[in-house]
């Protein structure tokens, strides 16, 4: 599972690359790591509002919940939602065909299993800049916006970086971005994206171990750390 993500993208360096503005400039900050457990907001465009850069909680609820985010997520976690089970449940399936997003992160984690010793990585695009995980969204009663996260074992990114689980978040380029936020777009279509995502180059480096650890986080905990018979780069 995938709860933890990073983005650490100045305001105006996101508002300069996706040519529109933050909706709330005053709530948006970088986070190297951003823990979804603890009730954390994500950086979005939503697919009723791609005028701006919006924030949403990460753990989709149910339209129109209006009970307490941590209790359904210990009963339900939904910061993540794997592409094969999306169709089979209804209200998860309405998100997808009707309420899509664009989740936007500098890079996110992986975890290599080498010789009984799990190692963190670091996975961010060759050129650094920020980009588009596929997520889906729902509305609460009180008019917030929650989202998750889609993964799937059916990833156009390198064999190597993909996690132990052997799924990871669909990366979606800029011509998918723009056909996932469209509404003239097929359910044939969306699951084409979904099933065979767009190839992305990415690197990945191992970093340190206190990653594992959800109170510690320093400057200089996304940078590279060398271990013994691991790669130091992907």
């Amino acid at each position: 599972m995938f709860y933890k993500l990073s983005n650490i993208a100045e305001g105006v360096e996101l508002e300069k690359q996706f040519g529109i503005p933050l909706e709330y400039p005053e709530l948006y900050s970088k986070q190297p790591i951003i823990n979804g457990l603890n009730e954390e907001n994500l950086l979005v465009i939503l697919q009723d509002k791609p005028e701006v850069l919006s924030i949403a909680i990460w753990g989709i609820l149910p339209e129109n919940f209006n009970d307490d985010w941590q209790m359904f997520q210990n009963v339900s976690n939904t910061l993540n939602l794997e592409a094969e089970t999306l169709k089979h449940d209804r209200w998860y399936c309405d998100a997808l065909y009707e309420r899509r997003c664009l989740i936007i992160v500098s890079g996110y984690f992986a975890t290599l299993l080498s010789k009984g010793k799990l190692y963190p990585y670091y996975v961010y695009k060759k050129s650094k800049k920020p980009f588009c995980l596929a997520g889906i969204y729902n509305r609460l009663s009180d008019g917030f916006v929650t989202c998750s996260i889609i993964i799937s074992r059916n990833l156009g990114v390198k064999r190597s970086v993909v996690d132990i689980f052997n799924e990871g978040p669909i990366i979606l380029d800029e011509h998918t971005s723009e056909k996932w936020l469209s509404y003239d777009i097929s359910q044939e279509e969306i699951e084409e994206i979904i099933n065979r995502p767009a190839q992305t180059e990415l690197n990945a480096h191992p970093i340190a171990k206190e990653f594992y650890k959800n109170d510690i986080i320093y400057n200089g905990i996304l940078d590279p750390v060398n271990y013994r018979n691991i790669p130091a780069k992907i």
